[in-house]
């Protein structure tokens, strides 16, 4: 019996006894598979992209629950489509006739918050002001390019002739949400 202890080209010698000849046979030991290290974030929100890339080459991507569905793939890096929010294992398997190894990672897929919708007069003039209501709370106002202020409460003053935009930004631990609404 033979066991190999590492990969790579070895010979086989057999010594007949009380005769002293040897017989030399080359084998090859192949190693056992080895899956490598995955990398790539634990947490995503849904409606992005998840890349995984792992260390080693030649594998397969699979995901164990489905809430992350495998798009391309190159020799070692994976991309993923998520869809819903959930937890699912990306699964990285590397096999050869002496086995199979997997690199396994949980991920948890955080919902993105609703950004609501604003309402108001989107019409002002150069220093009135007008009330903007938000469906959803817990957000922050800004505005995009300063021919307008805006105060946490929606209330909206013009500064300057032009159009802005305003825009109320959710979020939660993971993820964020915006919706903006044009200012004349």
């Amino acid at each position: 019996v033979a066991t190999g202890i590492a990969g790579g080209p070895a010979s086989l010698i057999y010594t007949l006894s009380g005769t002293g000849c040897n017989v030399d046979t080359p084998i090859n030991v192949i190693p056992a598979p080895d899956a490598g290290h995955m990398y790539g974030p634990a947490e995503v929100c849904t409606g992005v992209s998840l890349v995984m890339t792992d260390s080693a080459t030649g594998g397969t991507w699979t995901s164990a629950y489905g809430v992350a569905v495998l798009g391309s793939t190159t020799a070692s890096t994976a991309e993923f489509s998520i869809l819903s929010p959930g937890i699912d294992s990306i699964i990285y398997t590397v096999s050869n006739m002496c086995g199979t190894a997997r690199a396994t990672k949980a991920v948890t897929i955080n919902p993105v918050p609703s950004a609501g919708a604003i309402a108001g007069h989107d019409t002002l003039c150069v220093g009135s002001s007008v009330l903007l209501t938000e469906s959803v709370t817990g957000g922050t106002w800004s505005v995009t390019n300063g021919s307008a202020t805006i105060l946490p409460s929606g209330l909206v003053t013009g500064l300057v002739s032009g159009s802005d935009t305003a825009v109320y930004t959710v979020s939660n631990t993971w993820c964020t949400a915006v919706v903006s609404y044009p200012l004349f």
